[in-house]
């Protein structure tokens, strides 16, 4: 699994994603995951891999921007080895923030979508993100609304956009927790259901190893949509 670590700094938050699923029912047959109802296919995921092994050998900028996250330490993918668990673990996380947008107050009005985007870099700076991150380019949509929906919440909880004082720090690390919280308890809340070749779920950690799970150092502060530091 990937364990984030949440900044605000300069207007924009820092985090990386983790997301899967857990459950005793079996996983229906064809499937990658189900969340209630709605089935993920493992044809359909096998697209969206292929879809975005192509558009990402076609752009520098998004190669580029992998490697700076990864030379810097930052973790943007959750499984290297496995561009489809890395792009289910995505697209389940969507799930995930809709529901904190709808159960937790947490929709994004169109100003606070527009803002993360330019906090991003704008359109294209979030293609090459989408990229990198493992989806193709026609989830960047999602991805910004998933981006939106944490930066929502995280505002409304208290957080400040540039801390500049330890009273400020103090108060975006208890921001910071409770909607840990709340991503834990959307998580929880949906009905998802992983396929176990692509490892199992687990409402606090995210997405495990498909064999050991491994544990890797640092705070959880929000385990929601990937914001890395672009700075």
């Amino acid at each position: 699994m990937i364990r984030t670590t949440l900044k605000v700094a300069a207007g924009a938050l820092a985090a990386l994603v983790t997301l899967a699923g857990c459950g005793g029912s079996p996983i229906k047959v064809g499937a990658a995951a189900t969340v209630g109802d709605e089935r993920i296919t493992t044809s359909s995921l096998g697209q969206v891999v292929d879809d975005w092994q192509r558009e990402f050998r076609a752009d520098p900028a998004a190669g580029q921007m992998r490697a700076r996250f990864e030379a810097s330490g930052q973790q943007i993918v959750v499984d290297s080895r496995s561009p489809a668990r890395t792009a289910l673990a995505q697209l389940l996380d969507f799930r995930v923030a809709d529901r904190v947008a709808a159960r937790y107050g947490a929709q994004p009005a169109p100003a606070e979508v527009e803002l993360v985007s330019r906090q991003l870099g704008g359109p294209r700076t979030l293609t090459s993100l989408t990229l990198a991150i493992g989806l193709p380019a026609r989830y960047q949509d999602d991805l910004l609304h998933s981006l939106a929906v944490q930066n929502t919440l995280l505002t409304r909880l208290g957080a400040v956009p540039v801390p500049r004082t330890p009273a400020d720090e103090t108060q975006t690390r208890q921001a910071a927790r409770r909607a840990n919280e709340i991503y834990r308890q959307a998580r929880t809340g949906l009905d998802i259901q992983i396929n176990p070749r692509y490892g199992q779920w687990r409402s606090d950690e995210g997405l495990s190893p498909v064999t050991t799970a491994l544990s890797r150092p640092g705070v959880v502060p929000v385990t929601g949509p990937v914001v890395p530091d672009l700075g």
